[in-house]
């Protein structure tokens, strides 16, 4: 066993064939404070794990070494097109996300989102079986004194919004939309063919007017 004297704080022993693994060449290469911080690349870690380089970017990889295993990477770049903190499946030369110094979210593949907030307060496909859906003047009348949808809720400005339960409300909504549209079609149809004959007597007097204002 040998004694690392790199360490501060505390005394970690490694047996002989860890030594050619690590390098102990500078004093701040690894540092365990004597309250358990963790500091690589600094000997003044300021959280539990400190990871400190001179240059961009700085990784942190994680990786499987069973048949088949992946490795992943979070990845700090202080500038550039790639400035801020990625994921990254290595090898695949794609980057999953990435939350650049502005604060956006940039993701590669779909955002798929679950729980307790999907379809509340909408009943999602309910909209067409079981659930029943309020008339148009029941509608008007909640859009019209609370200043929002039932589905979609208050959304005050500035202030910030649950994604998922906007989603599902919009499209709620949107459901209830449609069945709108097909009964006012509906309506359409009925009053149409209820009154069928006073609308061809309207279309013959029209087309009998424009053939008089023609020959005039």
């Amino acid at each position: 066993m040998y004694r690392c004297k790199h360490f501060i704080g505390v005394v970690i022993f490694v047996s002989t064939p860890m030594i050619s693994a690590m390098s102990f060449s500078q004093s701040d290469a690894l540092t365990v404070t004597a309250n358990g911080d963790i500091g690589v690349g600094t000997d003044t870690p300021e959280f539990d794990v400190d990871i400190s380089r001179g240059t961009s970017p700085v990784v942190l990889q994680l990786r499987d070494t069973s048949p088949g295993g992946q490795k992943w990477a979070f990845a700090m770049d202080s500038s550039g097109a790639r400035e801020g903190l990625s994921l990254t499946r290595v090898g695949s030369g794609i980057r999953e996300f990435r939350v650049d110094n502005s604060g956006n979210f940039i993701i590669q593949g779909s955002l798929i989102t679950g729980g307790g907030g999907a379809c509340d307060p909408g009943p999602c496909d309910a909209t067409f079986t079981t659930y029943e859906v309020e008339s148009i003047e029941e509608h008007a009348k909640y859009m019209w004194e609370n200043s929002h949808l039932w589905g979609v809720g208050p959304t005050p400005e500035g202030e910030p919004i649950n994604i998922t339960k906007k989603v599902t409300g919009i499209l709620h909504e949107l459901e209830k939309a449609h069945i709108y549209i097909e009964r006012l079609h509906r309506r359409i149809n009925t009053l149409q063919e209820q009154h069928s004959d006073v609308i061809l007597a309207m279309e013959e007097r029209l087309s009998k007017l424009e053939a008089v204002s023609i020959a005039e």
